[in-house]
């Protein structure tokens, strides 16, 4: 046998070994979670009780200075899946699960295909994939009923549509990037990155046409925010993003940088070697 055909078996079992060791870690994350009745985050109980109030016709966006006395502090997609599963007669809760799982799926699916877009090598978007299927911090959120899983399903959405645009053309393409973009944000509002990296990408390469899309997305986004706030009676806005606006601490700062350095350090001197 030829020495990179030697090579090629040695990677290819080395890859299929870490894979099979990604996916006993994540079937065993997935089940512990969906096993588990009681909420494994404050938060992830907090929205399956919104949720169900949802589903039962009380609303989900309070007066703040009134009872229930109760913030919903993110959008209103993760809501709505919870709520209809509620009247559908399941948990709130094991539903959140369920959709942070599944979301995390797709999420490890669209990096494959994100990858394929960009590499030849037969070999190099399994190892891309692999390595954002064992990661640890996407792996821990992904099993938690939170907003979090599914906003960052659409932000990875959003980014592999784009890039679908640029590599293979085709406006369908660039048109869903949008929508996922606002899905998004419209799951939590902080998921904010994908949507500008895209249209960074797109004034970059054709300024005319992103500003199009991003005179187009915006009014858009305004239209949603401006019909959710009156269908509320102003309570999105004093929920989502008012209650939100939360005061600069360097203290709070520290803490944010040292978690990133322990579980994203790695990532990016990866990224930045490639």
């Amino acid at each position: 046998m030829p020495g990179s055909q030697k090579q090629e078996l040695v990677f290819r079992r080395i890859l299929i070994g870490f894979s099979v060791v990604a996916g006993i870690a994540f079937l065993s994350q997935a089940s512990a979670a969906l096993w588990t009745k009681h909420g494994i985050t404050e938060v992830e109980a907090i929205i399956a009780a919104q949720a169900t109030a949802l589903s039962r016709g009380s609303g989900l966006y309070y007066n703040l200075n009134e009872y229930p006395f109760t913030v919903s502090p993110y959008g209103p997609l993760l809501y709505g899946l919870e709520g209809i599963a509620a009247r559908l007669g399941l948990s709130p809760m094991l539903a959140g699960r369920v959709i942070s799982l599944a979301a995390l799926a797709v999420i490890i699916a669209l990096v494959y295909r994100l990858l394929a877009l960009y590499c030849d090598s037969r070999y190099a978007p399994g190892a891309g994939t692999l390595l954002a299927a064992s990661t640890a911090n996407l792996v821990t959120w992904g099993s938690v009923g939170q907003s979090d899983m599914l906003a960052l399903m659409f932000s990875v959405a959003a980014l592999e549509r784009y890039c679908s645009y640029q590599v293979r053309g085709g406006r369908t393409a660039l048109a869903a990037s949008g929508v996922f973009v606002a899905a998004a944000i419209f799951t939590k509002q902080t998921f904010l990155a994908a949507g500008a990296t895209i249209c960074v990408l797109y004034l970059l390469e054709n300024p005319k046409r992103a500003m199009r899309y991003i005179v187009g997305l915006g009014c858009a986004g305004i239209a949603v925010v401006a019909a959710l706030n009156w269908a509320t009676s102003g309570g999105y806005w004093s929920n989502a993003v008012l209650a939100n606006l939360n005061p600069f601490s360097l203290a709070k700062l520290g803490n944010h940088l040292e978690y990133f350095g322990f579980t994203a350090s790695a990532l990016c001197l990866l990224a930045a070697a490639g």
